[in-house]
């Protein structure tokens, strides 16, 4: 760990790999999301009366046949997979950015990508809120995050400004993976029970992500371990 007269003054000489393996990590649970979202694309439509009829108006579904109701169920589950998808793949990608502050003494031709994918990221997390729905007051209260002394500026000033948007959004990535694994019905499939645990430990990660690689790094191996990557 480094230490420095003044906050994020002073930076390692050799670059911590926590950021890195941050980003890693995210990359191969987006990765395992793409995979799941795919596999639920592909489930076949279900049988009973009503299922062959194309994209019912499924706002009113007490007025529905069986089948319809089920076939409902199943395009919901495909919308908010998709969604998901598209969620964990900027959140990736915000990621690989911070990676870039937090290991090079100049971060600049990480800023516009870093903003980009925060700004999906979050945009994308708020459709998630919208389409299961998840209520604000369920998700944690906002606490900013302080770099420690000794963390490099740009991105001492991201996670104090933006740190707290982030955790959140790992937190709505985390409910809708539960949401779905509800839903999945008799279906025996593993891999968003693995999806859980990989975002619940990239989430600790992140908490720790400033502090040190000691601290961090058992997370990012535990949520690797658990999408078996």
């Amino acid at each position: 760990m480094c230490f420095g007269a003044a906050l994020a003054l002073t930076a390692c000489a050799t670059p911590p790999a926590r950021y890195d393996a941050f980003a890693g990590g995210m990359a191969a649970h987006a990765a395992g999301v793409a995979r799941e979202a795919e596999r639920v694309r592909l489930l076949p439509w279900p049988a009973g009366p009503g299922a062959a009829v194309a994209a019912p108006d499924c706002r009113n579904m007490a007025e529905l046949a069986p089948g319809q109701r089920a076939r409902c169920a199943v395009e919901r589950r495909m919308a908010v997979t998709t969604l998901l998808s598209r969620h964990a793949q900027a959140l990736a990608e915000y990621a690989a950015a911070l990676a870039i502050l937090g290991t090079r003494f100049d971060a600049s031709p990480a800023m516009e990508a870093l903003a980009a994918a925060r700004g999906q990221a979050i945009a994308l997390g708020e459709s998630l809120q919208s389409e299961i729905p998840i209520a604000a007051a369920f998700l944690e209260p906002v606490r900013t995050m302080d770099g420690p002394v000794g963390l490099r500026p740009a991105l001492a000033y991201e996670m104090a400004s933006h740190g707290w948007q982030l955790r959140q959004q790992l937190e709505i990535q985390a409910v809708a993976l539960e949401w779905l694994e509800l839903r999945r019905g008799d279906e025996m499939d593993e891999e968003l029970r693995r999806l859980r645990w990989s975002i619940a430990h990239l989430r600790r990660g992140f908490e720790v992500l400033t502090v040190s690689d000691g601290e961090t790094l058992p997370h990012i191996a535990s949520a690797r371990e658990a999408l078996g990557r």
